[in-house]
C-alpha cells in the first residue's frame, strides 16, 4: 500500500459518561465497522480522540441541524461520526476541494454549534474534541478540551518523506523526521512540516492557555502525519498542513 496521505485510528471502544456523574459509562454504539474510525464521505476523511458526555441526550438535536445529504450519508451510532456530519453540515459541498481556511472555519463552527447543541440540555461536563481531518491534500487537526480546569488528550505527530511499515518495528520514517507532543497545563498544539524535497521545516508550537477561545489558525506547506494519546493541555488550534 502506497499513499501520500494515511489517517490510522487505533484505540479501544467508545465510552462516555452522563451529564449527571462520571461514574457509570455506557458504550456509544455498537462494535460495528460503520462505527470505526476513520469515517469517510465524499472528498473528507475524519477521526477523533476523545468524547461527547450525554451523546444519546443531545444526538437528536445534532441530526436536527443536518440539512438532507449529510443527514442520510450517516452509518453509524458514535459520537464522532455526528460530529463528522456537523462539520459537513458547515460546508456548501463536501465532494468538492476546499482552501485551508474554509476547511479550519468549518471545523471550528461545528465545535462552537456542539458545545452550544450541549449547554442547551444542561450537559455541563466538558468535551474531548482531538479531531483530524483531510480532503486528501490538507490536514486540519485539534487539541481541545472545553474547560478552564481539565486537560484535553495530548497529540503527537510526525513527519517525513514517507513512511513504511516493518513487521516487527511498525511505522518507520524512511528519513529523518520531525516529531513532537503536546502536554502539560499551558500546551496546545505543536506544529511541524516537511516539505516534498529535501529540505525541510522545524517544528513549531502553537501558543498555549487554558482558556477554551479559539486562536488563530496556522498554516504551513508540506506533508505531515499526526495522532492521538494521553492526557495534555490548551485551548483549540487548528492546524492546516498542506500538501505541495
Amino acid at each position: 500500500i502506497e499513499s501520500p496521505l494515511v489517517f490510522g485510528h487505533v484505540r479501544a471502544c467508545s465510552m462516555s459518561g452522563n451529564a449527571e456523574s462520571t461514574v457509570g459509562v455506557q458504550l456509544i454504539g455498537r462494535v460495528s465497522e460503520e462505527n470505526c474510525h476513520p469515517f469517510k464521505r465524499g472528498r473528507y476523511t475524519f477521526m477523533h480522540n476523545g468524547g461527547v458526555p450525554s451523546f444519546t441526550r443531545i444526538r437528536r438535536n445534532m441530526l436536527r441541524q443536518f440539512r438532507d445529504e449529510v443527514f442520510d450519508s450517516m452509518e453509524g451510532t458514535t459520537d464522532s461520526e455526528h460530529i463528522f456530519g456537523l462539520f459537513l453540515n458547515e460546508l456548501d459541498d463536501f465532494h468538492t476541494q476546499q482552501d485551508p481556511a474554509t476547511i479550519v472555519t468549518a471545523l471550528k463552527n461545528s465545535f462552537k454549534r456542539l458545545i452550544c447543541l450541549s449547554r442547551e440540555l444542561g450537559c455541563l461536563i466538558p468535551m474531548s474534541l482531538n479531531v483530524a481531518v483531510t480532503d486528501g491534500k490538507t490536514v486540519v487537526a485539534t487539541r481541545y478540551r472545553n474547560s478552564r480546569q481539565q486537560q484535553p488528550p495530548s497529540l503527537y505527530y510526525a513527519a517525513a518523506e514517507s513512511f513504511h511499515c516493518c513487521p516487527k518495528v511498525g511505522m518507520v520514517a524512511a528519513n529523518p523526521c520531525t516529531a513532537s507532543t503536546t502536554s502539560g497545563s499551558n500546551a496546545s498544539l505543536s506544529i511541524g512540516t516537511r516539505s516534498r524535497s529535501a529540505s525541510s521545516e522545524q517544528g513549531a508550537a502553537a501558543g498555549g492557555g487554558s482558556s477554551p477561545v479559539p486562536v488563530p489558525s496556522l498554516y504551513r506547506q508540506g506533508s505531515a502525519s499526526a495522532s492521538g494519546g494521553g492526557g495534555g493541555g490548551g485551548r483549540l488550534t487548528a492546524e492546516a498542513l498542506a500538501h505541495n
